[in-house]
């Protein structure tokens, strides 16, 4: 960029906040309307030079013929931006290379980093505080269900990009895992639908979560951490939660090194088979927090105590006898209801035993709290209810910034047939043909290359898929 003009620009401006400063009386007022006018600047000098950049692609030849030129808006952060554009059409199919270079969806109004900003909102705040604060931003409104296809496109573009370069040697991985239940909204069309085929639509989404880790550390404050932990939400189903998980900590470790997986969860059927699908020899946790609660439940609060205390010293058997004990009392006291509750407690010792003193033994957590501050705090807040489509966006999303990955952007995807190279020695452009093993559909164009010997390579489907971000 020349410095020099920024300067000039910079005086410019400057003279415009100088006259501001004359006529307002108020600093407030002159910041705001100093604002107003920076955002109308940036507007008609973003749809000048997507005007004057089509006009370049024009120049440049672009295979194919122009069949018209059509007008359209985008709202960007700095507001609605209008611009004229040519549409190119091939072999019976027609494109607009401008939108393609921009990653500009033909179903949505937002740009790229209109999205992005959305939809980093949209994480912390519900879809209506999310479009007011972005009016604040722009000046444009926008509506609900706009938030929510944001936030969809952006989850589309979730792919490779927390896995290291080269897998981690681990000798113990650590996994928990357990469920959510949120809410769910259906459109009136997927009502009828439904009632057509005599179908019941549910009403809640199980979302699977799981965690895995290298290991505890603590903090100056005493605050334990998990090791480089890393989350996996799904809402499609237990077996390909637990392939997800899978392919997760196979992209990161080194599986042969994995000797032992310490595996946590509340012993629901569901997520206890993820010992199928973890490395190592798998030892299977029940955590306190659920094995405690289980025994107040289903006793009194004066055996709760004891039995609690027999537990934490390993004494299975002891807990056994004493509950034993106090059953046949009950039966005897024709108290049948606490007789059942704690012969179905003996039971549910006995069925997890080992899980039961893995627990007492190694205390991992149960995964609940992961699901207060990943899922639920965003998802089950009183009145909320969601589509099934926009809340697997959504967790996905969660999972992924909250393993510390950085929210992916909507970038421009490379499906040109040709390529643009500058020579050194003519500072001239040449056509570069690149071969390609795909198929094609006319949209193609030219591409400047940003330096002087790169190829565009690396090109991957044809326009029409890579742009169906809803």
């Amino acid at each position: 960029m020349n410095t020099n003009r920024l300067d000039e620009a910079v005086e410019l401006f400057g003279d415009i906040c100088l006259e501001l400063l004359e006529e307002k009386e108020d600093f407030v007022d002159v910041e705001s309307e100093g604002f107003k006018i920076a955002l109308e600047v940036l507007r008609r000098g973003l749809g000048s030079a997507l005007e004057a950049f089509d006009n370049r692609l024009f120049e440049q030849k672009i295979s194919g013929q122009v069949k018209s030129k059509e007008r359209r808006s985008i709202i960007s952060l700095c507001g609605e931006v209008s611009f004229t554009r040519r549409r190119y059409t091939q072999n019976g199919s027609t494109h607009v290379p401008l939108d393609e270079i921009l990653a500009l969806s033909s179903r949505s109004r937002l740009s790229p980093a209109a999205t992005y900003e959305i939809t980093m909102l949209a994480l912390d705040m519900s879809y209506q505080k999310v479009a007011d604060a972005f009016r604040r931003i722009s000046g444009v409104t926008i509506s609900k269900p706009s938030v929510g296809e944001a936030i969809v496109a952006t989850a589309s573009e979730l792919g490779a990009g927390c896995a290291p370069d080269k897998k981690k040697a681990l000798t113990t991985l650590y996994c928990e895992a357990d469920g959510i239940w949120v809410a769910l909204q259906h459109t009136k069309k997927a009502k009828l639908a439904a009632a057509q085929r005599n179908r019941t639509l549910p009403r809640k989404q199980e979302v699977c979560l799981a965690t895995d880790y290298e290991g505890k550390t603590k903090d100056g404050r005493g605050v334990v951490h998990r090791l480089d932990a890393h989350y996996i939400a799904s809402t499609d189903g237990h077996d390909s939660f637990w392939e997800c998980v899978q392919d997760n900590y196979q992209q990161r470790f080194d599986t042969a090194s994995i000797t032992t997986t310490l595996f946590a969860t509340d012993a629901e059927s569901a997520y206890c088979i993820g010992q199928n699908y973890l490395p190592g020899h798998v030892i299977h946790i029940l955590d306190r927090f659920h094995v405690f609660k289980c025994v107040r439940d289903l006793t009194n609060p004066d055996i709760a105590p004891e039995i609690i205390a027999l537990l934490c010293a390993r004494k299975l058997e002891g807990a056994l006898l004493h509950l034993g004990g106090y059953r046949d009392y009950y039966r005897s006291a024709h108290n049948f209801k606490i007789a059942k509750d704690i012969q179905k407690l003996m039971k549910y010792l006995v069925k997890w035993q080992d899980a039961i003193l893995a627990g007492i033994i190694f205390s991992l957590g149960s995964c609940e709290g992961s699901n207060a501050h990943v899922i639920a705090a965003r998802t089950k807040t009183c009145g909320r209810s969601w589509s099934p489509r926009r809340l697997s966006a959504l967790v996905g999303l969660l999972a992924w910034t909250h393993s510390g990955c950085d929210l992916p952007k909507i970038r421009r995807h490379q499906v040109q047939v040709l390529g643009l190279r500058q020579s050194p020695d003519t500072a001239c452009i040449e056509k570069v043909s690149l071969d390609l093993d795909r198929k094609t559909s006319g949209a193609t164009y030219y591409h400047q290359a940003t330096s002087t010997d790169e190829l565009v390579a690396d090109l991957s489907s044809s326009w029409q898929d890579n742009y169906k971000f809803i």
